[in-house]
């Protein structure tokens, strides 16, 4: 599992089918659609030393929303696209706030918290 500095950063995940070629005759049209799943995740790194996911956490993020196709919707591997978008940090929001606005808040709840709770 994928940990993020300051907790885990938003992702959000959308799949499309690709509809059949048309250009053939109407009842030589195979309906097989080819699942395209769209991961959003913010661009920061996963440490505090990068400014973005690694190659390896990409190629990681392909490997497992590919075999969940296969597993869930049976999928063949080889007919699943998956596009990952990373989104500034300033074009994110989540609770009704900015993401780090959202984080700062939500550090400072948890921490309230651990010492109400101590």
């Amino acid at each position: 599992m994928l940990t993020f500095e300051g907790g885990t950063p938003p992702i959000s995940w959308s799949v499309r089918t690709r509809l059949p070629d048309h250009s053939s005759h109407p009842s030589e049209i195979k309906v097989d659609t080819v699942p395209i799943v769209t991961v959003q995740v913010t661009r920061e790194g996963t440490t505090p030393d990068r400014s973005s996911v690694t190659a390896e956490e990409k190629a990681r993020i392909i490997a497992g929303v590919s075999q969940v196709m296969l597993e869930v919707l049976n999928k063949p591997l080889e007919s699943t696209y998956v596009v990952i978008e990373e989104v500034d940090l300033d074009n994110w929001g989540w609770g009704g706030l900015p993401t780090a606005q959202y984080r700062k808040l939500f550090a400072e709840t948890a921490h309230q918290e651990n010492r109400s709770a101590s």
